[in-house]
This record gives structure tokens, sequence and C-alpha cells, in this order.
């Protein structure tokens, strides 16, 4: 296997679990894997904590990925479909639209080797937020990506905060306060004892564009370094895109995304 190779290889991997650990963890919500397939049932009406990934195209037939599908549509439940490019064949491609799903964006997957990387700790104030108070947070402040704000993000949040609490699990919400407030948060996903994946970088809209969400990232990565990570992925929004690169963060493949 070469360096490309095991780094899609790592970055599927956190994606993967990211997208069900929580669901297959908590009561009222659903976690499944099969040939090519992987899906959660959050039991929200919301497609970010229902997700169908595909993981294999050589061993997913159309029988197993429509009856995913059912499953959602019966259930009159929201959901997206992930693939990467690796998977994406024209064949899974043309089964994916014959069941409706159309193409509604795509982004980088990338990768940080962290024995590179080097911060200078800035006068930020940064705090854990792995409380139900502090999860409340991070979801009113992820939940103001949409307009009007998604409800259900708060509503997933609370249902699973005796998962995110409990003493197994390594998964950490992080923020930047600004006079006593939350003005910047991320998580981070550890998937196993050597890699974490980045996710829900957000920033309340007036403080965007002075660096908080950067100087976030560089304490939360070398948090991971410090604590014997080698590596970091995430998926990367065109608007944090430079960011991640400037921090270190290279490309190894990209990641559809498809709606009903």
């Amino acid at each position: 296997m070469n360096q490309r190779e095991n780094s899609i290889q790592i970055i599927n991997h956190n994606f993967l679990h990211h997208s069900t650990f929580l669901q297959s963890q908590t009561a009222g919500m659903r976690a499944h894997h099969r040939d090519g397939v992987s899906w959660s049932d959050s039991g929200l009406n919301c497609d970010t904590f229902n997700i169908l990934y595909i993981t294999d195209h050589n061993t997913l037939s159309d029988a197993s990925l429509q009856e995913v599908i059912d499953h959602y549509r019966q259930n009159d439940l929201a959901f997206c479909a992930w693939i990467n490019e690796e998977n994406l064949s024209p064949a899974i491609k043309s089964a994916l639209e014959r069941s409706g799903l159309q193409e509604a964006g795509s982004e980088p997957g990338m990768i940080l080797e962290l024995e590179a990387f080097q911060h200078t700790p800035a006068a930020a104030d940064i705090s854990k937020l792995n409380t139900r108070s502090g999860l409340q947070q991070f979801a009113h402040i992820v939940s103001l990506n949409w307009n009007p704000p998604d409800k259900d993000v708060a509503r997933f949040y609370e249902r699973v905060a005796e998962t995110v609490l409990h003493p197994s699990s390594h998964i950490a919400y992080y923020a930047s306060f600004i006079d006593n407030k939350p003005v910047s948060v991320v998580e981070v996903f550890p998937d196993n004892a050597y890699n974490a994946g980045i996710y829900s970088v957000c920033t309340l809209k007036e403080f965007r564009g002075r660096g908080i969400a950067t100087d976030l990232m560089k304490f939360c990565l070398q948090q991971l370094k410090n604590a014997g990570y080698r590596t970091a992925t995430l998926q990367a929004a065109d608007d944090g895109l430079n960011i991640y690169k400037k921090l270190g963060f290279t490309a190894s493949t990209r990641f559809y995304e498809f709606k009903p």
C-alpha cells in the first residue's frame, strides 16, 4: 500500500465511524453495517445525522442500496448519501440516480501528519465543552449554519449526551471564548489511538475573519500531537480549505454527497 492509499484508508475509516458511532450507542437510534454500505438512523428528520455511506462499490448490490433508501423513505426521514471518488463508479452513480438521488456537492478528504506540525500557542481562551451545558453551547453554534437555525442539531446532541459524556467516549468538543461567550467550536473525533477526525468547525458570523477558528484548530492539533496521535483528518468545506492547507493538511481523496 502506497502513502496515498494509506491516507485514503485512514480518512475513510474515521468518516465511517463518525457517521455511525453516536447513533449505534444511543437508545432510540440505529446504525448498520453490511456489504458495501453503512448507514445511520438518528430518529430525527434531519439529513445531518441520517447518513448512508457507501464503503465498497465492489460488494454493494443495487438491492442492498435500495433497501437502505427505502428505510429512510418509509420512515419519512431526511437523509444524505456520501461516497468517495474511489467508490463512485458509473454503476453506483447510476444506481443512486435511479433511486432519485442527485449529486449535491463535494469536499476534499484531507490528512495532516502531526509529527511535522508546530504551533505557537495563541493568546486565546479555549476550553473543553464536555458537559451537558457545554454540548448545548456547541449545538447552538453549529445549528446557526442553517437559516433558520436547525433545531434538530440541539435535539440530536441532547439525545446523545449520555453517550458522549460516558467515560469510554474519547470524543472532545472545544470552544474559543470571548468575554466568557463561546464564539467558535470544533469536534475532535478519534477513531483509534493514532488518528482523530476534525468536524463541525463553526464560528459565529459576527466573529468570522479574525483567525479565531484557526487558533482553535491549532490548539486542538497540538493537543492531539501531545497525546501521541500521528494524523488528523477532515473534510474541507470551501470556506475553510485555504485555512486547512496553511495548517499543513493535504487532499488525498474527494467525497461526494447525494441527496433526494
